[in-house]
């Protein structure tokens, strides 16, 4: 009697793992997929709101954020392509660098950022504007170009370049042509 009872138990758990198997494994061979011809080869996530906070060399933190995110991959590469850009850099001495731009693009993989369109930058008494600002991490500088306009507590100028070193904070200021010349103006 024994013997049946567990003759019968495994017939059972068999037939139930076949018929498991058939519901939910087992391909159907009339099933078909379409694929939609307007479907591009990746599809790229979009994001409202996206915040990113990192801590760079030195306790630096980096927070970025943007009101809209596209998030592509290039060469394995995950880009993050941003719109209406606000950034905070602050060093391991709590002094505060802030961006805002119309568009970036965030490499998540070594965090280098490229601001594009309308930046503006305030550190400290200064306010820095310009169509283009690169922040790189690996080289830690700063570079901002095109439409420059820099205006510190004493001094207002305009230039085709900017750069500025984290860790010295020394700036680089100069033109695109060795014949112009920086336009500087006192304030006082």
């Amino acid at each position: 009697m024994k013997k049946i009872l567990q003759s019968l138990l495994i017939l059972i758990l068999v037939s139930s793992i076949a018929i498991f198997y058939h519901t939910f494994f087992k391909q159907n061979e009339n099933t078909a997929v379409i694929l939609d011809e307007n479907i591009g080869s990746t599809e790229n996530n979009v994001v409202k709101n996206l915040k990113y906070k990192i801590t760079v060399r030195e306790n630096n933190n980096y927070q970025i954020s943007s009101e809209m995110s596209e998030i592509i991959y290039q060469n394995g590469i995950e880009l993050v392509l941003m719109e209406r850009v606000s950034a905070i850099l602050k060093d391991n001495k709590d002094k505060t660098l802030f961006i805002n731009s119309d568009k970036a693009v965030y490499n998540s993989n070594n965090f280098n950022t490229t601001f594009d369109n309308n930046i503006k930058i305030s550190y400290l008494n200064n306010k820095i504007s310009a169509d283009k600002m690169i922040l790189n991490f690996q080289k830690n500088l700063i570079s901002v170009s095109n439409n420059v306009k820099f205006v510190g507590p004493e001094v207002f100028l305009e230039a085709d370049n900017i750069v500025i070193d984290l860790v010295t904070k020394k700036m680089n200021i100069s033109m695109n042509n060795d014949n112009e010349d920086v336009l500087i103006s006192s304030l006082k």
